[in-house]
């Protein structure tokens, strides 16, 4: 059975969408497109009411399209942005579709979106209200606390985590904070980056590579690597005052030994 059904504002009672459906769609709040979400995140919520209900589903279209039309001549703001008719149920898109459909969820829209994202500035009234929004109980952590043993766990992942350095402000921090913060997200790589990079060369099993073009995985590598050559070079610097040290105490027992003995006369 299929049915023509209106969402109602909660805050003003006003119809904000038609739609056409079956089984749960009256109630559902997925795969509903950025306006209907933008009314209802701000109303609080909304009211559902069918309105026409039939076998047919074509007639169901017809008359989602009819309801549509009649509510914009009467001056209502809908959240359709169709005029309804589409949606038709079992539709199975051709490879074309698929295509066209899919090319806004690709990995280069993604990352074009990214970089968007990157260069957008929030101003301090926004930050505030993102502040406020996850203050109190409203934060998932409000009234909450962990227990010892998480404590615990957290505390030894922290410790135990691999320490990398940043190549480009040279911060030293755990893997997953330096990758959120650092790297090529780093906020010293840009000026880093506008001078002119003279090869860093590495050679390694007599090939040499250019450090340069290391990515983060790598660079934390070779930061490994570094800083263990670092700590060898300090210990054997250590290890050679060791025995710099046992030297001179071996020979001074030497010339105490070498000394005469009193010999202690009992009366």
């Amino acid at each position: 059975m299929f049915y023509v059904y209106e969402h109602i504002r909660l805050d003003t009672g006003a119809i904000f969408y038609v739609g056409k459906g079956t089984l749960k769609r009256l109630t559902a709040s997925r795969n509903r497109n950025r306006y209907w979400r933008n009314v209802v995140n701000k109303c609080g919520g909304f009211k559902t009411r069918k309105i026409f209900e039939h076998i047919d589903e074509e007639l169901v279209l017809l008359a989602e399209v009819e309801k549509i039309d009649q509510l914009k001549r009467l001056g209502y703001k809908l959240c359709n942005i169709t005029n309804g008719g589409e949606g038709a149920s079992g539709m199975i898109h051709t490879p074309e579709s698929r295509a066209k459909i899919g090319i806004p969820h690709s990995k280069e829209s993604y990352a074009k979106g990214l970089e968007k994202r990157k260069l957008l500035k929030i101003s301090d009234e926004t930050r505030k209200k993102f502040s406020l929004a996850r203050a109190g109980n409203k934060n998932v952590m409000y009234g909450k606390t962990h227990s010892e043993s998480a404590r615990e766990r957290i505390s030894v992942a922290r410790l135990t985590a691999p320490r990398v350095t940043c190549p480009y402000c040279d911060k030293v921090g755990d893997i997953a904070n330096m990758s959120r913060w650092h790297f090529n997200k780093c906020k010293q790589r840009k000026h880093k980056m506008s001078k002119e990079k003279s090869p860093q060369i590495v050679t390694i099993d007599n090939v040499e590579y250019n450090a340069n073009d290391f990515n983060e995985q790598e660079v934390a590598y070779l930061n490994h690597i570094i800083d263990l050559d670092r700590k060898i070079g300090s210990t054997q610097f250590q290890l050679q005052q060791l025995m710099v040290g046992k030297d001179a105490f071996l020979t001074m027992l030497k010339a105490e030994l070498a000394k005469p003995k009193e010999v202690e006369v009992l009366n």
